[in-house]
């Protein structure tokens, strides 16, 4: 395989994450960090090396689709075991899952001589190949990416809890990592008294990115282009992009083929087009100033919508005309109908960084009547 010479290996991390996966008293974690911070690439490029070389089989599934969750880690079995020998003991396992059905593949999965199959069947066959797959000596590794997305699709409450047991039944023989971009999302999943896979992991949080990682994509950057960027320049707009590394990136490449303008316009002109890209400017537009407010206060991180505090800031925000309680939680039931936001107990959060950060830059007229 080709070396990737953008990617930055978080060598030490992985290590010991691996490590306390695989030898220490750990058999499932949680992995999480902002969308677009690395953290698929810290799977794929990091963790599933590492175990395919110790022997380790790696089934790397995302739940990032409207998809039956079930279907979807049958899928990617599957797809793990097309350059890897079926021991043995899986040939009845074969037999049974002779394809798997899912939104994008022309699969389809056939149980019993009629070829119907329920939600119910396939939780069952799940439950047949995990239990197959279980390995005490040398268990493979569950890469869970985006879990939290299973839990809202319409099999989700089912799911999480046949999984819970199935995974529970096998603690000896399987290891995973849930990893996810939306730390409410996961928080839900994983943390909510009620929730299926209430604390079955130990959770972790991917490092920052700093100047070490600047400092190689300019490297990798330099021997791509023939274009200049000075590493001050480089530092700024990482700062400046939430330290988020697919959106430095992006700015870099743009570099290379915009030198016509400066650093900081690019930055600009970028931080206008990611915000473009999620359709919010649109949705931004259509709001009133009041409503405008609700939200900027939310981006300041404001749990609180409707005390004496919110009252203050949202006077400050809208030149004294502050949204009445009944027009915020209006305004805040329309954010959650349109996914601006969402919530866990007490807290709020806007599920995009880029749509918090592009909020907060926005100008004090566009709050005003």
């Amino acid at each position: 395989m080709t070396e990737d010479l953008w990617h930055f290996t978080r060598k030490d991390f992985a290590q010991d994450v691996f490590t306390a996966l695989t030898q220490g008293p750990g058999f499932a974690f949680t992995l999480t960090g902002p969308r677009r911070s690395g953290k698929t690439s810290f799977l794929l490029k990091d963790i599933a090396p590492l175990a395919k070389a110790e022997g380790h089989q790696v089934v790397y599934v995302s739940f990032w689709t409207n998809s039956s969750p079930t279907d979807l880690l049958l899928a990617a079995i599957v797809e793990s075991q097309e350059n890897r020998h079926l021991p043995s003991r899986l040939s009845d396992v074969k037999s049974i899952v002779q394809r798997v059905s899912i939104a994008g593949l022309n699969l389809t999965l056939d149980i019993g001589p009629d070829g119907h199959h329920s939600a119910e069947d396939d939780i069952q066959v799940l439950d047949k190949i995990l239990g197959e797959m279980a390995d005490a000596k040398c268990p493979p590794i569950l890469l869970l990416d985006e879990f939290q997305a299973a839990a809202e699709t319409e099999q989700g409450p089912e799911f999480l809890a046949a999984f819970r047991s199935i995974l529970d039944k096998r603690r000896d023989g399987l290891r995973s990592i849930f990893c996810g971009s939306s730390q409410i999302g996961m928080r839900r999943v994983f943390s909510d008294r009620e929730a299926p896979f209430y604390r079955f992991a130990t959770p972790v949080t991917l490092p920052p990115l700093g100047e070490d990682f600047v400092r190689h994509q300019m490297q990798a950057f330099h021997q791509t282009f023939r274009a200049e960027v000075s590493i001050a320049d480089a530092l700024d707009s990482f700062a400046t992009l939430g330290a988020n590394p697919a959106a430095f990136r992006s700015w870099l490449q743009a570099r290379a083929f915009r030198p016509d303008i400066t650093a900081n316009d690019l930055l600009t002109e970028m931080q206008q087009d990611m915000v473009a890209q999620t359709r919010f400017d649109e949705n931004w537009i259509e709001l009133s100033p009041s409503r405008r407010a609700v939200l900027r206060i939310i981006a300041e991180g404001f749990d609180q919508l409707y005390g004496q505090e919110a009252t203050t800031r949202l006077d400050a925000i809208t030149g004294g005309k502050a949204p009445t309680t009944s027009e915020r939680q209006a305004a805040f039931r329309l954010f959650r109908r349109r996914g601006l936001v969402q919530t866990l107990e007490k807290e709020i959060e806007i599920l995009h960084p880029l749509v918090r950060d592009w909020i907060l830059a926005r100008p004090e007229s566009e709050f005003h009547s």
